[in-house]
């Protein structure tokens, strides 16, 4: 025989050993009642048909005959449980996809909090909030609403009272409104993006008016609406959310009574507690935000309140003596997956360094 011979001869030797060894008996099929053989065991090692081994035992057999080196010890083989190797369990690995993400184009949203405006003041804010929206080249802005007071039809103070009669007249809360978006378009210069304006409190007193002047229906709010459309703003009605990319953008949320959601800590409760989604509101002049856990893996909303676009400083008269705390300024928000991603709160005071002597500097040149 060749050498290659000798050694598959040996080699089913060892392993007939090392099989009885173990415990399996020198014959069986394996099965419930039937144990697995030895013999089988070493054909199924080797991947060779059990006709072939026995043929190679037979073999191994005669040469045992000459020499007891060759012999197979069948009786290595007791009568017990063959030995089971266990082996030590690992927790299998899981991985988990991580959430797709459209972090590399996010929607970039350029935010006007409620602007108060009234005849006689001054403007030039309009004019620095548009020039910073023409630096963050937003791809949309937003006006919270509020942007007039419409003081000319507030019910606080009556037309007979002494107060009441200094209020404007409604044309004159139009007028400066047309004047404020001019300065704002000039700012904002050639830039151009999707502009909506979500109607405030405020703006409602004008609808309410002519809703108990049914003579005047549509004559002032029609006037007032015009100012923004021929601009390219969208309008929605108050109370109404505006959705941009699954975030809600709305002068202030309603309860279910159809009442505004208000309170020092709205966002924290009320208004997170309720919502299905990220808001962004206005209203009661504060900036602040707040995150808060929803059940389910990942999920949770952001509520972001935008403060106030008035002058930095000023105070409305019904809130001279209150604890207010407003925020004068602006905000730019990076919105991606449904969610609130970045929130950059710009103040007044710091558009008013950066854009006031631009202006100045644009009107003495003409």
């Amino acid at each position: 025989m060749e050498d290659k011979e000798w050694d598959e001869l040996k080699l089913i030797q060892e392993k007939l050993h090392e099989a009885l060894d173990k415990g399996y008996p020198p014959i069986g099929k394996g099965g419930i009642n039937n144990p697995t053989g030895a013999k089988k065991l070493v054909a199924d090692i080797l991947d060779i048909p059990r006709t072939t081994l026995q043929r190679k035992i037979d073999q191994i057999e005669k040469l045992a005959l000459g020499s007891s080196h060759w012999t197979i010890e069948w009786h290595r083989y007791k009568d017990t449980k063959p030995q089971v190797i266990i082996e030590e369990y690992k927790k299998p690995v899981v991985r988990i996809a991580a959430q797709s993400t459209t972090f590399s184009n996010p929607t970039k949203v350029f935010v006007i909090p409620d602007a108060h405006v009234s005849p006689d003041e001054n403007l030039d804010r309009f004019y620095w909030i548009g020039k910073q929206i023409n630096e963050y080249k937003p791809d949309y802005v937003i006006c919270i609403g509020d942007f007039c007071s419409f003081d000319s039809c507030s019910t606080f103070d009556k037309n007979h009272t002494v107060k009441g009669q200094k209020k404007p007249n409604i044309l004159a809360d139009i007028n400066v409104t047309k004047e404020a978006l001019e300065l704002l378009h000039k700012g904002m210069g050639d830039h151009e993006c999707y502009k909506h304006y979500c109607l405030g409190n405020h703006e409602l007193r004008l609808y309410k008016y002519e809703n108990e002047h049914k003579e005047v229906v549509g004559a002032f709010s029609q006037q007032y609406e015009n100012l923004w459309r021929i601009r390219g703003w969208g309008i929605s009605e108050y109370g109404d959310f505006y959705f941009i990319k699954g975030v809600a953008f709305v002068h202030v949320p309603l309860n279910e009574m159809g009442r505004e959601i208000g309170g020092k800590l709205a966002e924290a409760s009320q208004i997170s507690n309720s919502a299905t989604h990220d808001i962004v509101f206005g209203h009661s002049h504060r900036e602040r935000s707040w995150r808060a856990s929803k059940l389910g893996r990942g999920n949770y909303v952001k509520i972001v309140n935008v403060g106030t676009a008035m002058n930095f400083g000023h105070i409305e008269n019904y809130a001279i003596n209150n604890a207010n705390g407003w925020s004068y300024g602006v905000s730019q928000l990076l919105l991606a997956d449904g969610h609130i991603q970045g929130h950059n709160f710009i103040s007044m005071i710091e558009l008013r360094g950066k854009y006031d002597n631009k202006r100045q500097n644009s009107t003495e040149s003409k």
